[in-house]
């Protein structure tokens, strides 16, 4: 069978201080190698015992890799050698990114579209001495946590500080924008009209956010995005959801004048979505001509939960 398998997740339950154990380490690479057709590898929540090397047996015709929740970075560039086909990265997690080396390699990766990073400065570490340039469309990263943030500009020098955009943003077409839950209000809207004046080129937007304070009144640009993601983390109550409902319904007359599509990208939130849902909402999204979406890519289904005691879960 591992002839023909194409996708690997792997799923370790890890937390700092219980690290796989050696055997796990040695039985996953011994796994890695028997699947000479592999095209994605996922891994969660494992931390690696020592350098975690097991990674380096995956086969070179690898094209996606994620590496969630675990701050790891040993073997990193010997990996990205043995891999030249690779097209979308989720970066593993670096806890202190300014503290670690991000050395030139011999040969940039030609072909990754996709990045996701924890931080602005990774991002921008990544697009200046690991990618080939112009190569990136689609980005994930998290914004600024406050004015001169070191772990997004890379220096709290402004004459020093980087921006992520500034490196790949011309080229992006989809961003997913995290918005620091920390950050200003001022802050997070200044930036984000930065991060909207880099990327002149953006089709699909994706904002993730915990509490929702972004200013589009005082947003200065009006992109030619065409769908727009919005995701909010943590339990949903009724007027958190008419909070999400309105920014999408505004954003059109606002600030997307080419909105087409608003997708609900939060698995775990949008049987609430549905629920607080109602046939006003329905009428006005149709008379903009905007088509709604669940997180998978079908259809946002406005069916209303009817059965008893859901009025309980859904509101508390």
């Amino acid at each position: 069978m591992g002839h023909y398998t194409t996708r690997l997740d792997v799923y370790a339950h890890c937390r700092p201080g219980r690290p796989i154990s050696d055997q796990f380490a040695q039985d996953l690479a011994s796994l890695l190698e028997r699947l000479p057709r592999l095209l994605i590898l996922t891994m969660h929540d494992l931390i690696p015992h020592g350098t975690g090397s097991f990674v380096l047996n995956a086969s070179p015709t690898l094209e996606y890799i994620s590496w969630v929740g675990t701050d790891w970075r040993q073997n990193w560039v010997e990996f990205m050698a043995g891999h030249p086909n690779l097209q979308s990265i989720g970066a593993p997690f670096v806890a202190a990114p300014r503290l670690f080396e991000y050395p030139e390699i011999e040969r940039k990766l030609e072909h990754v579209t996709e990045l996701a990073t924890r931080s602005g400065y990774e991002a921008t570490q990544w697009c200046e001495k690991w990618l080939k340039p112009g190569t990136l469309r689609s980005l994930r990263t998290t914004s600024p946590k406050f004015e001169n943030d070191a772990l997004f500009f890379g220096s709290s020098d402004p004459a020093l500080a980087t921006n992520p955009f500034d490196i790949c943003g011309e080229k992006l077409t989809t961003l997913h924008y995290c918005v620091n839950d920390d950050a200003h209000q001022w802050v997070a809207t200044r930036d984000f009209n930065v991060a909207l004046d880099r990327c002149p080129n953006l089709r699909r937007l994706d904002l993730t956010y915990t509490s929702w304070f972004l200013r589009p009144a005082e947003f200065k640009h009006k992109p030619s995005i065409t769908t727009f993601g919005i995701q909010k983390f943590g339990n949903l109550k009724q007027e958190q959801a008419q909070t999400m409902f309105s920014l999408a319904l505004e954003a059109k007359a606002s600030w997307l004048p080419s909105l087409q599509v608003v997708q609900f990208i939060d698995e775990e939130n949008v049987t609430k979505l549905r629920y607080f849902f109602n046939d006003d909402l329905e009428s006005k999204f149709r008379q903009l001509e905007i088509a709604l979406m669940s997180y998978d890519g079908t259809e946002f289904s406005t069916s209303r939960t009817t059965q008893t005691g859901h009025d309980n879960f859904f509101t508390r």
